[in-house]
């Protein structure tokens, strides 16, 4: 029993150690402004992914397009100017949507 305790007790702090990792809070990291060049949907088994293909304005050569990941890609049309705040819940520096969020306000031109 005693035993039985212990490996439970190890458990329960190895995943508390993972979960935070896993879920660290997000940080404000960059605003993007652009226009919607496409939008991309990719069929997946029972479901869709959808996302945004954004243009930056007063982009630099190289790291013009952002890809942003919607819940309902019929809310937005190509060729809308956005407002997109990148938030992170990682310090690395790397597109990685697993530890992305995105907040995107459609502007009025």
């Amino acid at each position: 029993m005693e035993n039985s305790l212990k490996s439970i007790s190890v458990f329960s702090v190895l995943l508390l150690l993972i979960g935070g990792c896993t879920f660290a809070p997000y940080t404000f990291q960059n605003t993007v402004v652009g226009t919607i060049e496409e939008i991309e949907i990719e069929e997946k088994f029972f479901m869709e992914d959808e996302f945004l293909v954004i243009e930056e304005e007063n982009r630099q050569p190289d790291n013009s397009l952002y890809t942003i990941p919607v819940s309902d890609s019929e809310a937005y049309d190509v060729g809308q100017k956005v407002k997109v705040d990148i938030y992170s819940n990682t310090e690395a520096d790397v597109w990685d949507l697993d530890h992305m969020k995105f907040e995107i306000e459609v502007m009025d031109e």
